[in-house]
């Protein structure tokens, strides 16, 4: 996670550098954070629901193999547009983060969980600090490229001491996946995610700006209606109810909305 989270803000004083050598616009190359936003945001939950059923570690490499394979792609992109889509391959590998929550409450003992919690949360500030501070000397010193190299490199050696060290729960859930509630959560999530990221170019009540508000709006309500009637929902709704994990999702939405 320090290394996502580290890679990932290094990205963004390159930005001005990515677009110079791409030769493209600025409304293009902001769609070199955009796509690993949205992917991230979207395949977390569902990555985190696969690990449930299949398994945590099996889906922890996984989905370090999907990103280690997407950062390859990107530090050797012949174009912008391979570029994005390889960070929107990227973006899943966030999924680690949830995962990994879940591994360290299983595994832990109960008085150790918050500790190992407040590592892993305490990634996001580190991370953030040495890529903005490191990131701004790489890009100018070694390439845009070097962040993505560097991350390739450190995907797979991550890869080879969880393979080795960790070992896999045994806790699973005894269910399907499922692939209605994740294509209603996927579709109208992308949609409504793409609006906030384009929104200011298009202007936030143009007609294209105006559907996708409406569609995904459509579609993340289907989403919460088909939960509440599926026999094995991707989402337990019914966990809102309880006060203490309603409060703290509020308070995470509404401090990442504000950071971000």
């Amino acid at each position: 996670l320090l290394l996502i989270n580290f890679v990932e803000t290094m990205v963004t004083p390159a930005l001005p550098t990515i677009q110079s050598y791409f030769g493209t616009t600025e409304e293009v190359v902001s769609w070199v954070t955009s796509a690993f936003t949205i992917s991230a945001a979207v395949g977390s939950p569902i990555l985190g629901k696969v690990a449930d059923v299949h398994g945590k570690k099996k889906t922890l490499i996984l989905v370090l193999l999907f990103y280690a394979i997407a950062v390859l792609i990107a530090g050797l992109a012949p174009s912008i547009y391979v570029l994005i889509l390889a960070r929107a391959i990227q973006g899943l590998g966030f999924a680690a983060f949830p995962i990994s929550v879940a591994i360290i409450t299983e595994m832990l003992p109960r008085e150790r969980v918050a500790q190992a919690q407040g590592i892993l949360s305490a990634t996001f500030g580190i991370g953030t600090a040495l890529g903005l501070s490191l990131g701004a000397i790489m890009d100018q010193d070694l390439g845009w490229q070097m962040a993505f190299h560097v991350a390739f490199v450190g995907s797979l050696i991550l890869i080879g001491v969880i393979a080795k060290v960790l070992p896999e729960s045994n806790v699973r859930v005894k269910e399907s996946l499922d692939l209605v509630g994740m294509a209603l959560l996927t579709s109208g999530s992308v949609l409504l995610l793409v609006y906030i990221s384009e929104g200011n170019n298009w202007g936030w009540l143009s007609p294209n700006g105006v559907f996708l508000v409406i569609i995904g709006s459509l579609l993340l309500y289907s989403f919460v209606i088909w939960e509440r009637i599926a026999r094995e929902p991707m989402m337990k709704l019914e966990l809102f109810k309880i006060r203490n994990f309603a409060v703290a999702n509020v308070v995470g939405l509404i401090s990442g909305v504000t950071m971000f």
